[in-house]
């Protein structure tokens, strides 16, 4: 397990690995050592709001991912998500 969770913060995140488990994609989501590639595919191809929540926190998930969350393009995304969006592009100067 945590050789995974160092390979996914390094970059090498497969989205398809289902047998990582919700407790370990959580912790590679919400790691601010996670590279914003892999940020960005969990964003994609993650269906847990509750990691979608933590991704959208990282100070490193792009700010183009940040606004497809806050905008909701993606169907998996709930309050929480997408306040948390717009809290990081609050805290970014994105939003006035």
């Amino acid at each position: 397990m945590k050789r995974y969770i160092k390979s996914a913060v390094a970059g090498i995140y497969d989205p398809s690995h289902s047998s990582a488990g919700d407790d370990v994609r959580f912790d590679i989501a919400r790691d601010p050592r996670t590279r914003p590639e892999t940020l960005t595919e969990i964003a994609v191809w993650d269906t847990n709001p509750c990691i979608l929540e933590k991704v959208a926190e990282n100070p490193n998930t792009p700010a183009e991912v940040l606004f497809n969350l806050a905008r909701g393009t993606n169907p998996h995304r709930d309050y929480w998500v997408v306040a948390a969006a717009m809290k990081n592009l609050e805290a970014r100067g994105y939003l006035s």
